[in-house]
């Protein structure tokens, strides 16, 4: 979601959890359809596991990823081709979000990148 849409609108804390949901919100996510999305995204990387979640919705916030929406498959092959261009490399992302979720956890990896060199 960052490559395509620049950073989120907002973020949403859940349960006293360190990590937040990350919401972009009025998303036009197809060219031809002037529909505008709320997508909601969570995940974690870590030694053990990646894990990566969404959820979309539209203005009268109706989960377009229920097996009754009429966007499910184009959303579904939509998201799938983000994970296919995904280029992991890039890393600006990361640098953004840990400055503003957890800006001492960004500084120890600034000071390990440094002492690893």
């Amino acid at each position: 979601m960052f490559d395509k849409f620049g950073k989120w609108h907002k973020e949403i804390y859940v349960n006293n959890e360190t990590h937040p949901i990350l919401v972009w919100e009025n998303i036009q996510l197809f060219p031809k359809d002037s529909t505008k999305f709320t997508i909601a995204t969570n995940g974690l990387e870590s030694p053990e596991a990646i894990y990566a979640s969404i959820l979309i919705f539209d203005k009268e916030n109706n989960d377009l990823l229920a097996e009754s929406s009429t966007y499910r498959d184009k959303l579904v092959t939509l998201f799938g081709q983000f994970i296919i261009q995904e280029n992991p490399k890039k890393v600006d992302f990361y640098e953004l979000y840990w400055k503003q979720v957890d800006p001492k956890h960004w500084n120890d990896l600034q000071r390990f990148k440094k002492n690893k060199n």
